[in-house]
């Protein structure tokens, strides 16, 4: 006789900790779970520098923040602990490769434990181990949790759909957006942009601040810029940033008129739409109205990838390979026959002295946009 199919769990715990790009790649995991056991109250449990992030994931229906600081570990360890009795899972799901994550999901209590194999004299702990893989695209590593959850709970895989993030794009200010975006031209004419290029150039503070870095040139986005508008009359270019960007911004803007004058900010298929999005919600539901977007390695990256909108990515010290989903509609471009990159995070944790990473050609960047689009369909190959 067979044995009866395990209890479904009616609490579920998911903890994932990070930047806005972390909770992102762990989408998945969350569209699995709620997929799975659709009945069960899905709670997620990240930092709270990631709370923007929160409106573009509807799988959950509870969300609780903690704050990582520096060292005080223990401290840390306990608020999470106390945190988990408090909510009574019955399943916890978490990421994290610290020999304290098994000790945790174990004293939560939890029937189901699901964490990775990332220390074999621990792994007693867990319900069920998931395979880890740091060599392999970051989402695909996190939806080894998913999966090994499913077999815990012996649901077919069906019950998972992708392993690439999946996020929601439309808040209450959609319509207002739009609305915004049409309306921000330099010329009185009616005019329909057949095809819009997003340029994002922000990064993370968080990751400046701890040496990480990942920015372009603002005079290198400027004359990106300046080449989009020249070689395509029907394309408009929209920069867009967030609060921390403003300096970038006011570089590029500086750098395009050192490049054209001060028409160049003013020409009628640029539209600066800095400071309109005031938050990630915003800016999802902008890149929704545009054909792709250019940015290098950060959130809004990432944001593009959860919203299946074309992408191309300029990287510097980090890996494209571990960071994009091998799916056509994303390219990375980053400077070619260069020894020492990738290196972060597997060779070092900071960005080098002479981090010629950086000088990734502006031919380069144009090249990878004007392919995109031929690769959608929106452009005539180059004839050679």
């Amino acid at each position: 006789m067979a044995a009866p199919p395990p209890p479904r769990p009616q609490t579920i715990v998911c903890l994932n900790f990070g930047g806005i790009g972390d909770q992102i790649l762990f989408s998945p995991v969350l569209s699995a779970v709620r997929r799975a056991v659709p009945e069960a109250r899905l709670t997620f449990v990240t930092e709270k520098r990631c709370a923007a992030v929160m409106g573009l994931l509807p799988q959950v229906d509870d969300t609780r923040f903690i704050v990582v600081r520096q060292g005080f570990r223990l401290m840390l360890f306990v608020e999470l602990l106390l945190m988990l009795w408090q909510l009574k899972p019955d399943a916890v799901i978490s990421s994290g490769t610290s020999p304290f994550i098994a000790i945790l999901l174990w004293l939560s209590g939890a029937r189901i434990r699901i964490g990775y194999n990332s220390h074999r004299f621990l792994t007693g702990l867990l319900s069920r181990a998931a395979p880890l893989g740091f060599d392999m695209y970051a989402g695909q590593m996190y939806f080894s949790l998913a999966a090994t959850f499913l077999e815990e709970l012996d649901l077919p895989m069906s019950q998972i759909n992708t392993w690439i993030p999946e996020l929601y794009a439309y808040g209450d200010r959609h319509a207002v957006l739009q609305d915004a975006l049409e309306k921000a031209t330099h010329t009185d004419e009616a005019r329909v942009w057949r095809y819009r290029v997003f340029i994002h150039p922000g990064v993370s503070r968080v990751s400046v601040k701890k040496g990480i870095l990942k920015a372009w040139d603002p005079l290198n986005w400027a004359e990106l810029i300046h080449r989009l508008i020249g070689s395509h009359p029907d394309w408009q270019v929209v920069l867009l940033g967030g609060p921390d960007d403003h300096e970038d911004i006011d570089a590029i803007l500086s750098a395009m008129e050192r490049l054209g004058g001060q028409e160049a900010v003013k020409h009628p298929q640029f539209v600066n739409f800095f400071g309109l999005t005031e938050s990630l919600t915003d800016l999802a539901s902008v890149l929704t109205m545009g054909t792709m977007l250019v940015s290098v390695d950060s959130g809004p990256m990432h944001l593009a990838v959860g919203l299946k909108i074309p992408l191309v990515a300029l990287f510097s010290p980090t890996s494209e390979r571990k960071l994009l989903p091998p799916v056509p509609w994303v390219q990375a471009v980053h400077v070619d026959d260069l020894p020492c990159r990738p290196c972060l995070f597997d060779v070092r944790q900071q960005s080098c002295n002479q981090p010629v990473c950086l000088d990734i050609p502006v031919d380069k960047v144009m090249a990878g946009v004007e392919s995109m689009m031929v690769q959608l369909g929106h452009l005539e190959p180059a004839q050679s």
